[in-house]
């Protein structure tokens, strides 16, 4: 048996050779032969894999074959995790970031005939199933993780498989099973936890202790508890909200680090999100989402995840018009909660790490002022989205400021859910109070926001704002909002990677262009003659973000104050209620 401190020994170019053709699938008897006969068919790659762990990750039984047969080592240990080849067989290949492991896109059954099969080359050339990796888990563990229950039961099976690691298995099964969104492998979990329950009774084994860590905390404020005999199963089974709590419990033991960061705390946002846009269960939601923001705090979640969890969510709700509702009270202290979070993320991660949150934002408000005709909710929503936006526009300013062109934009976001409204919309027009409270929050934000920012599309605001223009009634509006982003720094003369910029946009648009027309093209155009005073400063003092306030004459601070008055919103709504506006 190959040792792991021979494995080390090896060399790196015949390693990664042999890896890189079992990626391909190029592998024949002769080069696996020759690999042998060296002593370099077991070698590890970069990340400690051997070919045969990572034929069995992917899945390539035929390739597995051939490695066994040739004599690659059913045993060997990778050195940076202690994964075996048996555990790797147990994994799925990782899932893209969207399609988390608990997710409706991951379909472990398209990879269960390949994965039993291998298992079952791996024992019957004596690899050992009990053995665990750094985390402490053995493969039957591994593959209830990835709900592979084909080759949880064939591992059970196994005589040498203890009381202990049957209990285990069955407990992470019902844990990857409660958090799934099938509600089929939801029913499953109660199976499964209750196999488990079965199991630790009739050992006689004593029960574990108690969680006491701060989910646990958390839980017990709202009533959620472990179920510690099957009576208590059997009676909570009824209850989505307790056994999905009984099961967040039992994997905030069970599972490592990683995985509680990578997945279980993933899929707990995203429970207690669906919670709190219930209104029977808002007050629990947000307890649960609070603790999660802890663990944001402490880089135990991904920053943003309870943020991107609240977006998603607030697409389709239908909000409540009160500003003093719980669910907007609670609202407002989780989005102000990322105000201090902020002033911890380390400046150098600042920009990689704020992404999500800053996407998130834009969704937020634009389905807060789309959709929600309360100004006072509007503007409270605002307000704390402000304070986090003006932490990050600080710190990159004063540490780096030639970074903050990398600053994804609140506001870039919200032009691209513009667009697609206005495609959604453009057989029934869409309504003016709408596109004034859109407007109303671009304006407030953009003095804490990117406006140069460009997307993967190489498209900056101008160009979404031309794009709008295709489908647009009110071009108004977008005239309006073409000067506020020239104003805050927009270059006008971007590229994007359709090699368009936004006056070509618009000279394609504007066959019989009118008045409104006319301007915004001169707008998204260099200058054809001296710009007033006025304008030149107001757009130094916003591109640059310059505290102004109390330091300029009232007539140039009312100049740049010149957005949208609530009293105009107002009016458009009015005029709505009397069907003057709303092409309904």
């Amino acid at each position: 048996m190959a040792s792991t401190s021979n494995c080390l020994k090896t060399a790196p170019d015949q390693a990664g050779d042999l890896s890189s053709l079992v990626l391909k699938g190029k592998v024949d008897e002769d080069v696996l032969k020759d690999y042998a006969k060296d002593g370099q068919i077991d070698s590890p790659d970069k990340e400690g894999k051997t070919p045969l762990m990572i034929a069995c990750l992917h899945g390539l039984t035929d390739t597995v074959k051939s490695l066994l047969a040739n004599g690659a080592d059913p045993n060997s240990k990778n050195f940076k995790d202690g994964n075996t080849p048996l555990h790797y067989a147990c994994m799925v290949v990782e899932p893209l970031e969207e399609d988390s492991l608990f997710g409706r896109y991951y379909s472990p059954s398209k990879w269960m005939t390949a994965k039993l099969a291998i298992t079952v080359l791996l024992v019957s050339h004596e690899a050992e199933t009990v053995q665990d990796n750094y985390d402490g888990w053995s493969p039957v563990c591994v593959a209830s993780l990835y709900l592979l229950t084909d080759v949880v039961d064939f591992l059970l099976s196994q005589d040498t498989t203890s009381l202990e690691t049957k209990i285990k298995a069955m407990e992470i099964l019902g844990v990857s099973q409660a958090m799934s969104d099938n509600r089929y492998k939801f029913q499953d979990s109660i199976h499964s936890f209750s196999k488990a329950m079965q199991f630790r009774q009739n050992s006689g084994l004593s029960e574990p202790q108690r969680e006491t860590s701060e989910l646990a905390e958390c839980f017990s404020n709202i009533s959620f508890k472990e179920c510690n005999t099957l009576q208590e199963i059997e009676s909570n089974q009824a209850s989505v909200m307790a056994m999905k709590g009984h099961a967040f419990i039992i994997g905030n033991r069970l599972f490592p680090n990683s995985l509680k960061h990578k997945y279980l705390y993933t899929s707990l946002t995203a429970f207690a999100s669906s919670l709190m846009f219930d209104r029977t269960t808002c007050d629990e939601g947000f307890q649960i989402l609070s603790c999660a923001l802890k663990f944001e705090n402490r880089g135990e979640l991904k920053l943003g995840s309870v943020a991107s969890q609240f977006a998603n969510k607030s697409e389709a709700f239908s909000f409540d018009e009160e500003p003093d509702s719980p669910f907007h009270l609670c609202a407002r202290k989780l989005l102000c909660s990322y105000k201090y979070i902020l002033t911890s993320v380390p400046t150098d991660s600042l920009l990689d790490d704020t992404k999500t949150l800053i996407e998130s934002f834009g969704k937020i408000l634009f389905h807060y002022a789309f959709n929600f005709s309360n100004m006072e909710v509007l503007k409270s929503i605002l307000q704390a989205i402000e304070k986090s936006m003006r932490v990050i526009q600080a710190r990159i300013l004063t540490k780096n400021p030639k970074k903050y062109l990398d600053t994804p934009s609140v506001t870039l976001t919200i032009m691209q859910l513009l667009g697609e409204s206005y495609v959604d919309n453009m057989y029934c027009g869409m309504s003016s109070r709408c596109l004034l409270r859109v407007k109303f929050v671009i304006f407030k934000i953009l003095s804490f926001d990117n406006a140069s920012y460009k997307d993967t599309n190489g498209c900056n605001l101008l160009h979404l704002v031309t794009y709008c223009a295709q489908t647009a009634r009110d071009i108004d509006y977008l005239v309006d909002l073409a000067r506020l982003f020239v104003r805050h720094g927009c270059p006008i003369d971007v590229v994007n990677n359709d090699g368009e910029t936004a006056r070509y946009i618009l000279e394609e648009l504007a066959m019989g262009i009118g008045e409104a027309d006319a301007h915004f093209l001169t707008l998204v155009s260099p200058p054809t003659m001296v710009l007033r005073l006025e304008e030149l400063a107001m757009r130094t003092i916003l591109r640059h973000h310059i505290n102004y306030r109390d330091k300029l004459p009232p007539s140039l601070c009312e100049m740049l104050e010149d957005g949208v008055e609530e009293s105009e919103i107002e009016r458009a709504s009015t005029d709505s209620d009397m069907g003057s506006e709303d092409g309904n």
